[in-house]
């Protein structure tokens, strides 16, 4: 259940988890949604005092939030959809457009087209002049590092759903419009550096009073 987005607690996720297995070993396999929301729904309220209250700002019942996790996980969804887009990108001709409609909220689906793009998006001339280690250019730009042919480009901001269907629904979806383009930046054979040779943890700052000559001057 977890990510579900920035406005839920990966704790939460992990409580909601625990609450599930603990009540299917007592009751035995869910066999009834209603069951479930409950079990669910108990969980969620338990850090208010108010039981309907929606803690996190859900729209509608957190059950439902689980199931379609559930939902993704077993038909693979993601995996799925991220597997779909360089399928597409194949059969499309140099400067073709493919459209792929991605679930906000709890829906993984935006991330996996806006990683497909950064994924295979090529550096501009200028990017290219000053970047002049070749393996730090590929470990920016993974496309460099591919036999690919082509590039993809994202031709404009999401645009998002709209219309009497899509109104009433909690989760919206948006477009993305994305376009085949060309490449133009030799490949690099360069090998990328592991992710843990390419950062380096900042040191913790301390923070100390301000000193006597810091004090603010309270005279008018």
């Amino acid at each position: 259940f977890n990510p579900w987005g920035p406005d839920f607690s990966g704790r939460m996720a992990e409580r909601i988890a625990q609450a599930i297995m603990d009540d299917q070993a007592a009751n035995g396999p869910f066999t009834s949604i209603a069951r479930f929301a409950e079990v669910v729904g108990r969980t969620v309220s338990s850090c208010t005092q108010d039981p309907f209250a929606q803690p996190y700002g859900f729209n509608d019942h957190p059950a439902r939030c689980c199931l379609r996790k559930i939902r993704s996980y077993l038909n693979q969804e993601s995996e799925q959809f991220a597997s779909a887009l360089p399928q597409a990108f194949g059969l499309l001709v140099p400067g073709g457009r493919c459209v792929a409609k991605a679930w906000t909220n709890w829906e993984d689906s935006a991330d996996t087209v806006m990683q497909f793009v950064i994924d295979h998006q090529e550096p501009d001339e200028d990017t290219v002049a000053k970047i002049k280690k070749k393996r730090r250019l590929r470990e920016l730009y993974p496309l460099l590092g591919t036999d690919l042919d082509y590039s993809v480009l994202l031709v404009e901001s999401p645009i998002k759903a709209t219309g009497e269907r899509e109104t009433n629904m909690p989760h919206k979806g948006r477009f993305f419009v994305l376009e085949k383009g060309p490449r133009r930046v030799k490949h690099i054979k360069a090998k990328a550096r592991l992710e843990r040779s390419r950062f380096k943890q900042p040191p913790t700052p301390m923070f100390v009073g301000a000193s006597p000559e810091d004090a603010p001057d309270d005279k008018p």
